[in-house]
């Protein structure tokens, strides 16, 4: 398990580099810049081109999850794009952007709720208990979801 989470992360840190490096570069060009009050309109796009970018990363990760779970935990079925495609045709892309937006609303109230209650009941250790006990339990409810997908 250890080795499939080191892979897991190491295709997470791959997919999200690119939009993080061109992050990177516009926040150093808005440094270099010798007027802060003002942002030009080709900063702006380049933003929001960054932003869009993160988002369909966000969206399309899912998927590359399943499909490299399908696979046995191939990491180069991660990379597999053509693959990919077609295993968001087939759950739908609508479905798996209502799915993910929902399962992050769920975990986010659940997390909070659980998590704030914890933390002003045990003052000292609810923070420690939030991350060891909830969060995992959290995070097998999302990958169990996301692995039930793609189920008809």
């Amino acid at each position: 398990m250890f080795i499939h989470g080191i892979k897991e992360l190491t295709v997470l840190i791959l997919y999200f580099l690119t939009p993080f490096l061109f992050f990177c570069f516009l926040y150093l060009y808005f440094l270099t810049s010798l007027d802060f009050n003002y942002t030009s309109i080709i900063t702006d796009i380049f933003f929001l081109l960054i932003l869009s970018l993160t988002i369909v990363i966000y969206v399309f990760f899912p998927a590359v999850l399943l499909h490299r779970a399908h696979n046995n935990g191939n990491f180069r079925s991660s990379f597999d794009f053509r693959e990919i495609y077609q295993k968001i045709r087939a759950i739908g892309l609508k479905r798996l952007i209502v799915v993910y937006l929902g399962l992050f609303l769920v975990v986010s109230i659940v997390k909070t709720v659980l998590s704030t209650g914890v933390s002003e009941n045990v003052p000292f250790m609810g923070e420690l208990i939030s991350d060891l006990i909830i969060a995992p339990y959290l995070l097998i409810f999302t990958t169990r979801v996301l692995g039930l997908i793609d189920q008809p």
